[in-house]
């Protein structure tokens, strides 16, 4: 299966962000019943396009470690149950919200459902600082993983490791930036507006503000 044969990456780019803002926004000042059956929701439409549960599940494995010390610390202060599960509930309506918008998406995808930017400069001054803040924390993440583990059980101390994977991120940044040049050069794709992909996706959107009206 290709990515372009995927739901959330046919999806167009207009849509999944007016979704994201209103079901974030929404999911801000929502009660715990609202929030639970939004979570519902969310897990149904996922089985529509299964793949987009890998970035879902990655982003819950970061986020145990903080609920684990959300919730001893609540439990230490005597915090309300019903509030600190109503916390909890929101940040992962927040979490499904942020995969759905970032999760799937494709360059070329991307760069078509923006056409009619593109030709300003300031939008692709933009693009190309965004790209190469990615991509120079890709680099980052990854060499700091590498000496992490090389250095384990080693004498030298974090400080010696992060100033080590910077030095190593600005001697790539000539690789970096023509990575970025290549990626805001790329073609973009053109997808029907008025889709099975765009359908789902408008669906989905009318039944989450349908459950928050309840």
């Amino acid at each position: 299966m290709t990515p372009e044969s995927t739901l959330f990456y046919r999806q167009n780019l207009w849509l999944k962000l007016g979704t994201f803002i209103l079901c974030s926004g929404a999911a801000m000042l929502a009660i715990l019943p609202h929030l639970l059956m939004q979570i519902v929701l969310f897990c149904l439409y996922f089985t529509m396009d299964y793949t987009i549960y890998l970035p879902l599940i990655k982003g819950l494995r970061k986020l145990l470690s903080w609920f684990a010390g959300y919730w001893l610390l609540g439990t230490i202060l005597g915090m309300d149950f019903v509030q600190m599960l109503t916390f909890t509930v929101r940040i992962l309506v927040f979490l499904c919200c942020s995969v759905y918008l970032f999760g799937r998406i494709k360059l070329e995808i991307f760069f078509g459902d923006l056409r009619r930017l593109r030709k300003y400069s300031w939008f692709q001054k933009i693009v190309s600082l965004l790209i190469a803040t990615m991509l120079f924390g890709k680099e980052f993440t990854d060499q700091f993983g590498l000496l992490r583990d090389q250095n384990r059980g080693g004498n030298r101390g974090i400080i010696n490791v992060v100033s080590e994977v910077i030095s190593t991120c600005i001697n790539r940044a000539s690789q970096i930036e023509h990575r970025t040049s290549q990626l805001t050069d790329i073609e973009p794709l053109r997808l029907e507006r008025i889709s099975y992909a765009n359908l789902m996706g408008i669906v989905f959107l009318s039944m989450s503000m349908l459950i928050y009206a309840i």
